[in-house]
């Protein structure tokens, strides 16, 4: 029964759609093409309209029902959900949506065919009806009346897409303490992590992982919120399916935050004991929201073998490249009244594959002009510090102490962008 009506299961109605695509939620988006809109279907089967007015045509930007399209077709959607890419056939465009259902017009004039490369509104399209996004963010597109197929990249801003460290987890001066700063102007959502007894099974099998860590949220010196077992938060079921710690001794923190600095407090959950954990902040908004996850740090103690601290982050946009600066820190927290600060710690920095990109000792003894034009040179020579200009992708930035020495250190990740 063609229509328009949103719903849940068989009570939705939809007219000719044609295009689909399901991000890693299991949430499904579809093309309804003769209804000119972009609906969304929930795993629960709840069916609504993210952008576009039903039964009405044009090519206008805006958000949700204040869009227009013209017989979309084709529309694929980033793994994370956050951006929806659509072919938009009879306005010969290629248009982006967001979670909340902003439209803009990625390239193409409206109504104009033809056949041209270029950028924004140079490109012409032919009756495009395929599109496709690969996981760094680029585009492939069907161009129907042209018999081509286009690729281009989508602009975004280099990000900070989350960062993750794994490190010893003991109790007092020694718990792991996560910072990270949202720079912008509107709120932010991130997904907040402490997991521990899912890293003693494969691929991670650390023999001695916390067996029930807590995390606490802090903005200087108040809780914001605090979880011990991820399942027992209000918001449990909001969490993203690919995203739910697989254990439920472990904890989560789904939230909105405004932009400001704040800290992830991990430790042992009473009694318990300690041990080797990973704490984890997810950055859950499109590159096009202006907020991002800026500087982000971990704290805590630094051992040997297993027990090094390793802090994972991933890059994403900004043409595939993100410049960074990594730096461990020690001896200048004595300071801060940190009294087994690592004394000389030593970083390196690697891929996903685990092939060195590169590593340092002192910061000084390489890279001291790009690291002091950033305004980022550690305080004392023996701390170490790395400039990277990185492609999108996986990184972790490993700090020990040198000829096998321990102590409290400080894994810091600066986007410079």
């Amino acid at each position: 029964v063609p229509g328009s009506a949103n719903g849940t299961g068989s009570n939705a109605r939809f007219n000719r759609p044609q295009g689909v695509a399901v991000d890693r939620s299991f949430n499904v988006y579809v093309a309804d093409t003769f209804n000119n809109t972009i609906r969304k279907i929930t795993p629960a089967a709840v069916v609504t309209t993210l952008a576009g007015s039903p039964g009405i045509f044009g090519s206008s930007d805006g958000t949700g029902a204040s869009a227009r399209f013209f017989s979309p077709i084709g529309l694929d959607v980033k793994r994370d959900g956050s951006s929806l890419f659509v072919a938009d056939a009879d306005n010969q465009l290629i248009r982006k949506v967001t979670a909340s259902g902003v439209v803009t017009t990625l390239a193409g004039a409206p109504g104009v065919a033809g056949s041209a490369n270029g950028t924004g509104g140079a490109v012409r399209f032919n009756s495009p009806q395929g599109v496709a996004v690969d996981a760094i963010g680029k585009l492939f597109v069907g161009d129907t009346g042209n018999n081509t197929i286009r690729a281009g990249i989508e602009p975004a801003t280099a990000i900070l897409a989350n960062i993750s460290t794994r490190l010893s987890v003991q109790t007092g001066n020694n718990v792991a303490i996560a910072g990270f700063i949202i720079k912008g102007s509107v709120p932010k959502r991130v997904l907040i992590r402490g997991l521990g007894p899912s890293l003693a099974g494969p691929p991670f099998n650390v023999a001695n992982a916390i067996p029930n860590p807590r995390i606490e949220l802090h903005q200087g010196a108040p809780i914001l919120e605090q979880n011990d077992n991820w399942q027992t938060a209000p918001n449990a079921g909001s969490i993203p399916s690919g995203f739910r710690p697989a254990d439920p001794r472990e904890s989560a923190i789904f939230t909105t935050l405004q932009p400001g600095s704040y800290t992830v407090v991990m430790q042992p959950s009473g009694n318990t004991a300690t041990g080797v954990g990973l704490v984890e902040v997810y950055d859950f908004d499109d590159s096009s929201v202006n907020a991002q996850l800026k500087n982000l740090s971990t704290r805590g103690i630094v051992q040997t073998g297993d027990n090094v601290m390793i802090g994972g982050f991933i890059t994403t946009g900004g043409n595939g490249f993100t410049q960074v600066v990594i730096r461990a820190v020690g001896p200048s927290l004595v300071p801060a009244g940190i009294a087994n600060a690592l004394a000389n710690p030593t970083l390196e920095l690697r891929d996903r594959n685990g092939m060195l990109v590169r590593s340092n000792d002192n910061w000084k003894e390489s890279q001291q002009a790009e690291i002091q034009a950033a305004g980022l040179a550690p305080s004392n020579d023996l701390e170490s510090a790395i400039y990277a200009k990185l492609p999108a992708g996986g990184y972790t930035a490993i700090v020990a102490g040198k000829s096998g020495t321990t102590g409290v250190a400080l894994v810091e990740v600066y986007n410079l962008q």
